[in-house]
Formats: C-alpha cells, sequence, structure tokens
C-alpha cells in the first residue's frame, strides 16, 4: 500500500477532527503563499488562527479595490464617511485584539 493510502479511507471530517481541526466549509479553499513584509507585521499575521487570517486577507482585498475605484485619497475618504460606525468599531476592536 503506497505511503498514506490508508487515510483516504477516513471521511475529511474524521481526519480534521483528529488533527483538532476544522473541515472547510462549501466554497473554502486552502493554500500556501508567500508573503512579504515587516516582521513584526507578519509574526502578528501569523498569530491569528485561519479563519482570521482569511478575513484580513478579504478585508484587504476590499480596500484595494475601493481604493482603485476611488482614484486616491479623496475618493477613498469619501467611501469612508458611507461606512456605517458599527463597522469602524468592529475593525477596532479586531486591530486591538492583537
Amino acid at each position: 500500500m503506497p505511503r498514506g493510502e490508508h487515510l483516504r479511507r477516513i471521511p475529511p471530517e474524521e481526519r480534521a477532527r483528529r488533527l483538532g481541526q476544522e473541515p472547510l466549509a462549501p466554497g473554502e479553499a486552502t493554500g500556501l503563499v508567500q508573503v512579504r513584509g515587516p516582521a513584526e507585521v507578519l509574526d502578528r499575521f501569523r498569530s491569528l488562527t485561519a479563519r482570521e487570517r482569511g478575513a484580513i486577507v478579504r478585508m484587504g482585498l476590499l480596500a484595494r479595490e475601493v481604493w482603485e475605484s476611488a482614484e486616491g485619497l479623496e475618493g477613498w475618504l469619501a467611501w469612508a464617511e458611507r461606512v456605517p460606525p458599527w463597522v469602524w468599531r468592529l475593525l477596532l476592536w479586531a486591530w486591538r485584539r492583537r
């Protein structure tokens, strides 16, 4: 039997449970990505859970889309004024969680 073949018979949910992980939800994916940045930022990013890292990436991509569509700081500030206060409180809470 090839190495690891016996693991294919175990359902993914059971394998995840045995490893102390949560199985991927429908539509979710995982993969390795190279990230470059200041050491303290990367250390903080690594300290997050996989779900939190995914949320951070989604927020960053959204911010980039807004920045590009707004064509600079003035447009971004106009967009930021339309964001409900509860969203800013949530972001501040997440930022302070470090």
